[in-house]
């Protein structure tokens, strides 16, 4: 009975035995099928592509696909037949789709690769629009559309002097007495801030500063952070400030005989398209026995319109390198902003400066001009920033580097959104395009900004507006002149205060 009981068992592991084997061969059996199918989807793929037969090979890849999710040669092929489609955002979707699943350096490479082509074909299609919308322009008939309206209002308020801020006028009356606190009292100049119906939305005050608007953050300060005026203050446009900086009381020190004190103050520029740049200067006191001594440290940020500090410079923006009569500068120092880049200068050579390139808002050199030999950058604006060259010519530069406007001009404005740029040639102003193409002659002595459909210009020391084909809309008869930003202009004549709005 035992005998015949482990005949059975014997039989019965040889049965199991057999399933498995079967079992077995079937899986493997079906994995040779899956991959010789995928690899016969692929070939037809591929034959598509070449027929450029896209439609076709996009259904075969994606066959593939989902035969084996982890195909690296599929998901390229898919992109190619995208890309071959002009489809470009498909191609980098399935690209990105193929990295998730199988994490492959090679499709990540191809990404790459993809996205510049995307980019590439981004900018030669804007090219072309742009040069199609040039040329309809060019071969569109004429209209003498007459000379803009205009109503000009004038006010009980005084100003000596005037500019426009995003619609709003910064006014100034000049100080008098000495520049120094020498032998008296000085008497300060005065700044205000009027709106384009004549509020004054800050009135007069005394004071070394002046009013600037940025993207609706008023700033009471220093064209620059590295002059020895006052500490910056920013208002909203109703009065209220809309963040503090926050001057730091005195910090002693004492290690073993020597005792330092810190008293902490800011500085700080206007903001500027939404940034700031900021110093926290430190004055420093130390007495180590009977000797003593004093120095100033810096610590440099940019911060943005709420007042965060977005990004702290590093030591060379900090480190001394010199003092003048109306204030100081380190080794690097920040331009104006524009378009969210800052002028960087390198001032460690002491009787010169070198031009770096610009900055952007988190600390990185985004345009490198290191050996170009540029004397100034100013700002960008429209896209184009304004350049002087080694003997003192301007030019204008777009955000690759690339010189675009030859250095032949002895000044420039910076370019408006309506594509103008007031420029200086033999001693006269006009008017060019972002091509340099002339738009108003240079005839006039002094220009401004060019917005809105008009210019600001000066001839024999009186200023006024024209519009673009140089008609003149508002009467040169003003000391002072702004530019027509927002469709409202400001002007000074006899010390009162003129407003200008386009009907």
């Amino acid at each position: 009975m035992d005998k015949v009981n482990g005949m059975k068992k014997k039989y019965m592991i040889a049965a199991a035995a057999v399933v498995l084997l079967v079992i077995v061969i079937a899986i493997v059996m079906g994995r040779g099928s899956s991959a010789k199918k995928v690899a016969e989807l692929l070939d037809l793929g591929n034959k598509y592509l070449l027929e450029q037969d896209y439609e076709q090979a996009v259904v075969a890849f994606e066959n593939a696909i989902a035969i084996d999710p982890k195909c690296e040669d599929a998901y390229k092929g898919l992109a190619d037949a995208y890309a071959g489609m002009e489809d470009y955002e498909a191609a980098i979707n399935i690209l990105q789709q193929g990295i998730d699943q199988t994490a492959s350096q090679k499709l990540s490479a191809y990404l790459e690769k993809i996205k510049g082509t995307y980019a590439r074909v981004q900018e030669e299609e804007a090219k072309r629009t742009a040069e199609a919308a040039t040329q309809e322009a060019e071969e569109a008939p004429q209209q003498d559309v007459g000379v803009m309206q205009v109503n000009i209002q004038a006010t009980d308020i005084e100003a000596d002097s005037v500019f426009n801020n995003e619609g709003y006028g910064s006014l100034k009356i000049n100080g008098e007495g000495s520049e120094w606190y020498e032998g008296g009292d000085r008497v300060l100049p005065q700044a205000a801030l009027v709106d384009g119906i004549g509020r004054l939305v800050f009135p007069y005050s005394s004071t070394d500063l002046r009013y600037r608007v940025s993207d609706g953050i008023v700033s009471l300060a220093a064209d620059s952070p590295y002059s020895w005026l006052d500490s910056p203050i920013y208002y909203k446009l109703d009065g209220s400030r809309a963040f503090v900086l926050e001057n730091r009381e005195e910090e002693t020190i004492t290690e073993g005989n020597k005792t330092t004190t810190k008293t902490f103050e800011w500085r700080g520029g206007p903001m500027q398209d939404g940034y700031a740049l900021v110093i926290e200067q430190a004055f420093v006191n130390w007495y180590w026995g009977a000797s003593g001594g004093n120095d100033t440290e810096d610590h440099s940020y940019i911060i943005d319109r709420n007042g965060t500090i977005v990004c702290r410079l590093p030591g060379e923006f900090n480190e001394g390198a010199g003092l003048g009569d109306v204030g100081y500068w380190t080794k690097y120092t920040l331009g104006w902003c524009g378009e969210g880049l800052f002028g960087v200068f390198d001032n460690s050579a002491y009787d010169s400066t070198v031009c770096k390139g610009y900055m952007d808002t988190v600390g990185n050199i985004a345009i490198d001009l290191t050996g170009k030999g540029y004397a100034e950058l100013w700002p960008f604006n429209g896209g184009l920033a304004a350049v002087k060259d080694a003997n003192g010519m301007i030019g204008a530069i777009d955000k690759s580097g690339n010189l675009v406007i030859p250095c032949t001009y002895e000044s420039m404005t910076g370019f408006s959104e309506d594509g103008l740029c007031g420029a200086k040639k033999d001693g006269k102003w006009g008017y060019i395009d972002r091509n340099n193409n002339i738009v108003i002659p240079f005839e006039y002595d002094d220009a401004y900004g060019a917005a809105d459909g008009l210019a600001s210009v000066g001839r024999d020391g009186k200023f006024g507006l024209v519009d673009y084909s140089n008609r003149e809309v508002v009467l040169l008869e003003y000391d002072d002149i702004s530019s027509f930003e927002g469709r409202v202009a400001y002007a000074v004549k006899e010390r009162k205060l003129y407003i200008i709005e386009g009907k």
